[in-house]
């Protein structure tokens, strides 16, 4: 096998490689990537660690066919530190020779006869969005998606279809954040898929033109993903997703817009002095005060002016985790900030009033 390759293409897909496979397995193969010439005008790169699969598939100049298993992290290293624009890879005797201009390295594979075959979804079905809206909308929700881990049957994204609007949806049972997406393509008017969080995520950073469009292909057992020839599979979850609509407060005792930055700025001064359990207390009697307090620091509180909305109460307290308020905020960031409070044990929801494609829901904590 030998080829000419431009440098930067073939890092961006190493870079994933490496993400996906190249970890410490116990099984050698597993730590390696898959590298085949293909039509005598492209190359193919495949990496798995038997959860997720990644083909990518590169223009390149072929001048001799073949193919090589070689380990990830070296020839990743490697290439990201290769200074020229265009590298020649040559493989002899199971051994990659890389060719410079004043330049020569050797690594050494192995065959492909054990590399695992990454599978492929039936193609029947697919959902097509843009990646700009799609990468959007997990920005969103990414951070609760992050503590998701905390329990493993709510580790991943809830993609629902139902009366032509495309919801994505994640909870780590102490929030829920969903974003509704307006503008796809579908082959079917309902769907529900629980997607792993790690390929979401993995699909999200790669290096794509927004205006690209991303195809989600899918069937009764896996989804893939692709986008400007990179393929990312994965098995879907296999459980229901808890039937999160229940959960979502239909009114509120309280209803209040404010600004933005006012409130931004508020939870940062109440971080300093927030106890143990990280909280902010709401005390609403007209004004929104917030408060923190700690024995050892001292206290905190700004009082805020709100648009009222809906009063229902004189007054009441309410108290929250500050770090996942805040998350809530900028998920919704704009100039001014919607909250629906009900009592001291009921969640609340955050929006931006101006906009209703996404919603953050936020349980309190009992102080």
């Amino acid at each position: 096998m030998e080829f000419i390759i431009l440098k930067e293409k073939l890092k961006n897909a190493l870079n994933i490689a490496e993400r996906v496979g190249g970890k410490k397995s116990g099984l050698n193969i597993l730590d390696k990537f898959l590298l085949k010439t293909i039509d005598k005008k492209q190359i193919e790169i495949k990496a798995t660690d038997l959860d997720i699969g990644y083909t990518a598939y590169l223009p390149a100049q072929i001048e001799k066919e073949g193919e090589i298993a070689l380990p990830i992290k070296i020839v990743n290293d490697f290439v990201s530190k290769f200074q020229e624009e265009t590298i020649r890879f040559k493989v002899k005797e199971n051994n990659l020779e890389i060719i410079g201009k004043n330049s020569y390295s050797l690594i050494p594979g192995t065959t492909t006869e054990d590399f695992p075959i990454i599978p492929k979804t039936e193609r029947k079905n697919k959902i097509t969005i843009k990646f700009k809206d799609f990468q959007d909308s997990i920005e969103r929700i990414l951070p609760v998606l992050k503590s998701s881990e905390l329990k493993p049957e709510l580790n991943g994204v809830y993609f629902y279809l139902n009366g032509g609007y495309l919801k994505i949806v994640t909870t780590d049972s102490f929030r829920l954040a969903e974003k509704t997406i307006n503008s796809f393509k579908s082959s079917e008017k309902d769907l529900n898929l629980y997607i792993p969080k790690r390929i979401i995520q993995e699909v999200n950073n790669l290096e794509c033109s927004p205006e690209s469009d991303l195809n989600i292909w899918y069937d009764e057992n896996q989804v893939e993903f692709e986008i400007e020839n990179n393929f990312l599979i994965s098995r879907l979850i296999n459980l229901e997703y808890p039937k999160y609509q229940e959960i979502i407060p239909k009114d509120f005792k309280v209803e209040i817009i404010l600004s933005y930055k006012e409130l931004f700025e508020a939870l940062n001064l109440s971080k300093v002095f927030a106890s143990r359990i990280n909280e902010v207390i709401f005390e609403f009697d007209g004004k929104l005060t917030c408060l923190a307090k700690n024995e050892l620091v001292g206290e905190n509180k700004v009082i805020l002016e709100p648009k009222t909305i809906k009063k229902e109460v004189k007054n009441f307290k309410i108290a929250f985790n500050i770090d996942f308020f805040v998350d809530g905020l900028k998920a919704v960031e704009d100039d001014e900030i919607y909250i629906g409070f009900n009592d001291s044990e009921k969640p609340s929801l955050i929006k931006n009033p101006k906009d209703e494609s996404f919603f953050y829901i936020l349980m309190p904590v009992y102080v």
